[in-house]
């Protein structure tokens, strides 16, 4: 009688082990990050097949949020993208930053796919949330992605504005990498309009 309580236990625990990985795999930690959820991937799938079966929000955002960039390091992204749009289908009224974080992982995994039009929806929703919870981080974050699939749809003049938008956030916030990347989208941007000594 007490298999509910252990799957929730064991649910409650992933989703903890997720949402840590989720800046470690962006930092120099990544190795080690990888090798651990390689390490619990049956046990991750299990927490999110059975949070997306009794429809928990909190776990199951927490999960996704959390694995978006190790499906993404694995190959997974076929797998992790329908796993993310999984779980966006029943967390409409759940928490807003979670949702949002969830939100752009399951827009870059679309990006990977090929599917920039899913991603540029995903990103515009995302991006509506940041903003309206005041996430200058959260913000910053999105509008390098954004900006990037901008420019892969050759919308060239709103990239660089996106593109813009995001270098100065992130310069405001001392985010080193976001700054990286911000710089790297702005100079493919001007390698796309033949301006080359611009993008070096």
């Amino acid at each position: 009688g007490e298999a509910e309580a252990v799957r929730r236990a064991h649910a409650e625990h992933f989703a903890s082990l997720a949402a840590a990985a989720e800046r470690e795999l962006v930092g120099p930690g990544q190795g080690a990050g990888l090798r651990r959820l390689d390490e619990e991937h049956a046990n991750l799938r299990a927490a999110l097949a059975w949070t997306e079966e009794r429809r928990e929000a909190a776990p199951a955002l927490d999960l996704a949020a959390g694995l978006w960039r190790y499906c993404l390091a694995r190959g997974l992204i076929r797998e992790g993208r329908a796993r993310l749009d999984a779980v966006l289908a029943f967390t409409s009224t759940a928490d807003p930053a979670a949702r949002a974080r969830v939100l752009n992982g399951a827009a870059t995994l679309a990006h990977n796919e090929g599917d920039n039009r899913a991603a540029q929806r995903l990103l515009q929703e995302a991006l509506a949330v940041h903003r309206a919870l005041g996430d200058d981080r959260g913000v910053a974050e999105v509008l390098n992605n954004y900006s990037w699939v901008a420019c892969e749809l050759t919308s060239l003049e709103e990239a660089e504005a996106l593109g813009r938008e995001a270098l100065e956030r992130n310069r405001a916030l001392g985010e080193t990498r976001g700054v990286a990347l911000s710089l790297n989208n702005l100079g493919w941007i001007a390698a796309y309009r033949g301006e080359c000594a611009e993008a070096a």
